[in-house]
C-alpha cells in the first residue's frame, strides 16, 4: 500500500484519535444546539425547554466519568492478563480492539457533551429553542451511551479470553494474506534470480520493513528507464548496508535516484501486520508456545492455535489458487510467499512445542496429513516434510509407546 496510507492506518488504530474525534463531534453536537433553534416550534419549547435538560446533563456527567474511568481500568487488566497469559504481541489485540476503542470514545465523548453543555447552560448561551434541540440531543446521547454500555459489557466478558484473542490474530493473518494474495509480486511479476547487473539500492537505518510503495517505485522506474527487482520484504529485519532493490538498466544512478528508491520502503522498530502474514502466524505460534509451557499446562489452547493455523493455510491456498491479478506495475519484479515456509513457521512450529503432549502431536499430525491430501506438488511435499519432522520429534519426545502409535496413525490419515 502507498505510504501515506499506512500510515493513516497505523495513525487512526490509537485510542486517542477515536476519542478525540468522538469527543470534537460531542463538543460540536452541544454547541450546535441554538443554530437549529429557528427551526423549533413554539410548542415544543415550551414544552422541553425548561430545566430538565441540566439535571439530565449533571447525572450524565458524573456516571460518565466513572464509566469511563472504570473501562480503562478494565482494558489495562486485559491488556495485562493477555499479556501474561499468551503473549506480549496479542496483548495488543485487547488495545487495538476496535469495539473498545468505540466504546471508550463514547464515554469520552458523552462527558465532553455534557461538561461543555453544563458550561455553556451556566453562560445563558441557549434560549429556549436552544434548549430544546439540547434536551432532544441529550436523549439521543443517553440512548447511544445505554446501546454502547450494553455491548461494552457483553465484549467485556470475553475481551482477555483465549478463543477472542485468537479469533482477532487468525482473522489478521488471513487479512494480511489476502492482500498479499491480492497484489502478488507487490503488483508487478514473480522474481526469479537476481540480476547481476544492476545498481542495488542499500539501507542506511535499521529496523523491520513495514510497508512497501509499489506506486512509487514503478514511477521511479518509468523516470529512469530501468525495472525494479525487489530485493526485501515486509517483516523482513533490516541492516545499515543491506540490499532493498536492484535497479536495472536505469539511466540514471545518482544519490537522488537512490533516496527516493530508499524512500518507497517504511521502517519500524517493530514489525507490523498489514503486509507482513508471518508476523501473525509467529503470534499464533507463540499463544501455543505459552500454552504449553509448563506454567500454564494448557494443551487445549495449542490446539486450538493447530485449527487456527490450519484454516489460515486452507484460506490462503484457496486465494492462491484462485486466478491471478492482472499485473499493475510492469516494472517491478518481487518474490512471492513462500508457501514451504508458511507451513513450516505455522503447523511446524507448534508441533515443536507439542512434541511432547499426544493430544497435540495427533491434532497436528492430523492438520498436516489433511493439508497434504487436499493439495499437489510442491507444496504437498513441503507439508509431507513437516509432518515427518513432526513425527520424528514426537517419538523422541513421548515416552509411552502407545502415545508414540497414536501419532503414527494419524500421521498416515
Amino acid at each position: 500500500m502507498s505510504n501515506w496510507w499506512f500510515w493513516l492506518v497505523q495513525f487512526s488504530r490509537r485510542l486517542m484519535v477515536r476519542a478525540s474525534a468522538y469527543g470534537l463531534f460531542a463538543v460540536g453536537a452541544a454547541l450546535a444546539a441554538v443554530w437549529f433553534a429557528p427551526f423549533v416550534p413554539r410548542e415544543l419549547s415550551e414544552r422541553l425547554g425548561g430545566e430538565a435538560v441540566e439535571g439530565i446533563l449533571t447525572a450524565l456527567a458524573s456516571s460518565m466519568l466513572a464509566v469511563s474511568t472504570f473501562s480503562l481500568s478494565a482494558m489495562v487488566v486485559a491488556y495485562t492478563a493477555a499479556s501474561a497469559q499468551m503473549t506480549p504481541r496479542a496483548a495488543a489485540f485487547v488495545t487495538n480492539d476496535g469495539a473498545t476503542q468505540r466504546a471508550l470514545a463514547t464515554f469520552v465523548g458523552a462527558f465532553l457533551f455534557t461538561v461543555v453543555a453544563l458550561v455553556a447552560l451556566g453562560a445563558n448561551y441557549y434560549g429556549a429553542e436552544g434548549r430544546t434541540i439540547l434536551f432532544l440531543s441529550t436523549l439521543v446521547m443517553v440512548i447511544i451511551v445505554a446501546v454502547t454500555l450494553i455491548g461494552w459489557i457483553d465484549r467485556l466478558a470475553r475481551l482477555a479470553q483465549h478463543g477472542h484473542v485468537l479469533t482477532e490474530v487468525e482473522e489478521v493473518a488471513r487479512k494480511a494474506l489476502w492482500s498479499r494474495c491480492e497484489r502478488r509480486f507487490m503488483g508487478g511479476s514473480e522474481l526469479g534470480e537476481i540480476s547481476a547487473e544492476g545498481v542495488r539500492v542499500t539501507a542506511i537505518g535499521t529496523g523491520y520493513v513495514a510497508n512497501i510503495d509499489p506506486s512509487k517505485l514503478q514511477k521511479l522506474a518509468e523516470r529512469v528507464g530501468g525495472t525494479i527487482e525487489i530485493m526485501a520484504d515486509p517483516g523482513d529485519f533490516i541492516v545499515i548496508g543491506a540490499p532493498l532493490l536492484n535497479l536495472v538498466g536505469a539511466s540514471v544512478t545518482d544519490d537522488a535516484v537512490r533516496n527516493e528508491a530508499r524512500a518507497a520502503f517504511t521502517f519500524r522498530d517493530a514489525r507490523t501486520f498489514e503486509q507482513d502474514p508471518f508476523y501473525a502466524v509467529q503470534v499464533l505460534v507463540e499463544i501455543a508456545a505459552r500454552a504449553l509451557s509448563p506454567g500454564v499446562n494448557d494443551p487445549g489452547t495449542a490446539i486450538l492455535v493447530v485449527d487456527s493455523c490450519y484454516r489460515v493455510l486452507e484460506d490462503w491456498l484457496r486465494e492462491e489458487n484462485a486466478q491471478a491479478p492482472a499485473c499493475a506495475y510492469d516494472r517491478l519484479r518481487a518474490r512471492h510467499l513462500d508457501g514451504c515456509a508458511l507451513v513450516e513457521h505455522s503447523l511446524g512450529e507448534v508441533a515443536r512445542y507439542g512434541a511432547k503432549d499426544v493430544a497435540v502431536a495427533v491434532r497436528a499430525q492430523t492438520a498436516l496429513a489433511t493439508l497434504a491430501a487436499s493439495n499437489t506438488g510442491a507444496f504437498a511435499a513441503c507439508v509431507r516434510k513437516q509432518a515427518a519432522i513432526a513425527l520424528a520429534r514426537a517419538e523422541q519426545g513421548l515416552e509411552f509407546e502407545a502415545d508414540r502409535e497414536r501419532v503414527r496413525a494419524a500421521s498416515r490419515g
